[in-house]
């Protein structure tokens, strides 16, 4: 009876509940939505030990209250704010892909969906399946007129490839910057995202050309 009674403490419940959470958690990844700050101890106590670049796959190891225990690639662990950790990221590959508002066609294309574009890096931070098939839930974009929020039907004219991801986050920086140098070197790539950074490049102000000095056609006349 004594052991039945600690068994069924309400105490060690929670205990070997949160233990049961952590296990499940353990070797699952989470993508950075933005550069994200990482600190030695949770609600950013601690010594900062970097920041992750957006789209900079961890694996989670726990989450506690607001921050989550994450171990970085080089195998150092430390905390973030879980709320910019999202399940993956993905880039659009075709030029029509729609954006709903809800997981479902009937609900209706998302505001967004104008601004949806071949090369543009979506967040992933929720997955639905009904009768309609799968879905993902998204979020993109960088300022509130291009913004990108709703969901896409599952296996719909997009790639995870982490390489192509990275890619793609390079071109959307150096569309931002107008960094022509970057946009040749992308537009090299054989790939969709070359394609992207080509058009990118043409749509780019021209270069200014330097105005050479007039010729003094009356240099070297002979006075008399």
């Amino acid at each position: 009876m004594f052991l039945y009674r600690i068994f069924r403490s309400p105490i060690l419940l929670s205990v070997v509940a949160a233990l049961a959470l952590t296990a499940c958690s353990r070797g699952e990844t989470r993508v950075a939505r933005w550069p994200l700050a990482v600190h030695a101890g949770s609600g950013k106590q601690g010594d900062r030990l970097g920041v992750l670049a957006k789209g900079e796959r961890v694996e989670l190891i726990a989450q506690e209250g607001d921050y989550a225990k994450i171990r970085m690639v080089d195998g150092q662990e430390g905390y973030v704010e879980a709320r910019h950790l999202f399940l993956d990221a993905i880039v659009v590959s075709q030029d029509a892909v729609d954006l709903y508002r809800r997981p479902s066609a009937s609900s209706g294309r998302a505001p967004g969906n104008s601004n949806l574009d071949r090369a543009d890096v979506l967040f992933v931070s929720d997955r639905q399946e009904n009768e309609e098939g799968q879905w993902l839930e998204v979020q993109g974009g960088t300022t509130n007129a291009d913004w990108i929020a709703g969901w896409i039907k599952a296996d719909s004219g997009y790639e995870n490839d982490a390489t192509l991801v990275q890619d793609a986050l390079l071109l959307e920086e150096a569309i931002r910057k107008g960094d022509r140098e970057v946009l040749d070197e992308l537009a090299g790539e054989s790939s969709f995202i070359g394609s992207a950074a080509a058009a990118a490049l043409q749509s780019l102000e021209p270069e200014p050309v330097e105005e050479q000095p007039a010729p003094d056609d009356g240099a070297g006349d002979a006075t008399n």
